[in-house]
């Protein structure tokens, strides 16, 4: 089944580690520690160095305009 991200954040959770709160957008990102927002990276399994850069701009959001 598809769905939305609320239909299987308890299965999101599980793989990525990262709060609920703000998987569902309840939560804000500021408000979660340095160390926190890196454990969630490690686990990260990316294709490319460009991906978990943009992983990286997404915890910390960090807004870069693309050239």
């Amino acid at each position: 089944k598809l769905g939305t991200k609320k239909d299987h954040v308890a299965l999101l959770f599980s793989i990525t580690n990262i709060d609920v709160n703000i998987l569902i957008g309840k939560g804000d990102l500021s408000d979660i520690g340095v160390a926190r927002k890196i454990s969630w990276a490690l686990k990260r399994k990316t294709f490319g160095v460009e991906d978990m850069a943009y992983c990286l701009l997404g915890l910390f959001d960090v807004n870069i305009p693309l050239i």
